[in-house]
């Protein structure tokens, strides 16, 4: 009768056990690897989106002319706040016992404006403003051209220095 051979369970578990780690520590190694490059393209993927997107934000703001008249201006008159932003603007009107929130349209052509209050004013509302506009000693002037509200021709005949 041939000889049986007595093999060792405890050697056996240590060779699986050996094998499950390294064949653990190399799929870990293979997923870190991955992860790495992964994240990787989608960071430069994602910086070439933005690239994409300032490029065409400066395109359109290359095409888009600036309004000159941009910006907070404050009334010598009587304190009005005209902000204008692009082809609209706001104008803050104090008032002791209550004060007026006007907003309407601005269309600068050259160094032509048009205002039409859109919301705020009752009496001048839909009604067409248009002023010539000069810069002198850093404030704004207005030269009337033609306005059938009087308190906004009022209002812009006096000047207006930027906030």
């Amino acid at each position: 009768m041939p000889a049986k051979r007595l093999y060792n369970k405890r050697d056996t578990k240590s060779k699986n056990s050996i094998w499950f780690i390294v064949t653990f520590l190399i799929i870990l190694f293979v997923a870190i690897i991955l992860g790495y490059f992964l994240s990787n393209r989608k960071q430069q993927a994602g910086e070439g989106d933005k690239q994409s997107v300032k490029t065409t934000e400066k395109i359109v703001e290359k095409n888009k002319t600036k309004n000159p008249l941009s910006g907070t201006w404050v009334s010598e008159y009587d304190g009005a706040i005209m902000d204008i932003k692009g082809d609209t603007f706001t104008l803050e009107v104090p008032s002791v016992s209550n004060g007026t929130v006007i907003s309407g349209k601005i269309s600068v052509q050259n160094k032509k404006v048009s205002l039409i209050y859109t919301s705020g004013s009752q009496t001048c509302k839909q009604k067409e403003g248009r002023y010539i506009f000069e810069f002198n000693n850093k404030k704004l002037k207005f030269k009337l051209l033609n306005d059938e509200c009087k308190s906004r021709a009022d209002r812009m005949s006096a000047a207006w220095f930027r906030l």
